[in-house]
């Protein structure tokens, strides 16, 4: 697609409306693993529970109000016929795909042993649920961003919680040194693929 494209005012407009989707559409999905979260949390409580639901209400209130000014904001460049800066987008991206990093990071089980806490953790899934909501950014590269941060924040997730790397052969395939490092490299593997849907959305538009 050429830059003018890129640049006109409808192709814009375009993106910021697939850009509000986008956002209504985590907004949803957020809420309701929450709702998912509260039920477990009635259902099955205990106080580990209790303590990891206050944790979990904390870190999506922060994540729903960074949402809420994302969308106030695409609102209004909607509204005056501009766009958002680069910048803005590079940043928004950053952000939401670290977010599920500090999930994996600070809302695991003490019951899980620490080597495997970084796998059994349902906060990686949400990973890969942002890097293909991503592809209607309309912007293969920020597609792609979206699955390289998205695979660093984990990996420097994995690391606070203890994990380390083995590049030997002394480990096992499918032990937890190896499958973390494989989880990441197929974040980066998802960010390409969206990457490549997106430039196929692009050209119907």
């Amino acid at each position: 697609m050429s830059e003018l494209h890129e640049k006109s005012v409808a192709f814009q407009q375009a993106r910021l409306k697939s850009e509000r989707l986008r956002i209504l559409l985590v907004l949803e999905a957020v809420g309701a693993i929450f709702i998912v979260a509260t039920i477990r949390t009635i259902i099955l409580h205990s106080p580990e529970d209790l303590h990891k639901w206050l944790r979990t209400f904390l870190l999506i209130a922060l994540f729903v109000g960074f949402e809420s000014l994302m969308l106030r904001a695409v609102n209004r460049a909607i509204q005056i016929g501009g766009d958002l800066k680069n910048a803005t987008w590079i940043g928004t991206i950053s952000v939401e795909s670290c977010l599920p990093a500090l999930a994996v990071a600070f809302l695991w089980s003490a019951s899980i042993e620490p080597a495997y806490r970084p796998l059994a953790n349902p906060a990686v899934l949400v990973f890969f649920l942002s890097v293909i909501l991503s592809t209607l950014r309309l912007n293969p590269m920020y597609c792609r961003v979206s699955g390289l941060v998205a695979a660093v924040s984990y990996l420097a997730a994995g690391a606070y919680l203890g994990w380390k790397p083995s590049f030997g052969g002394g480990a096992p395939l499918l032990s937890p040194q190896h499958v973390v490092f494989s989880y990441a490299i197929t974040l980066v593997v998802a960010g390409f693929t969206a990457g490549a849907v997106a430039s196929e959305i692009r050209k119907q538009k």
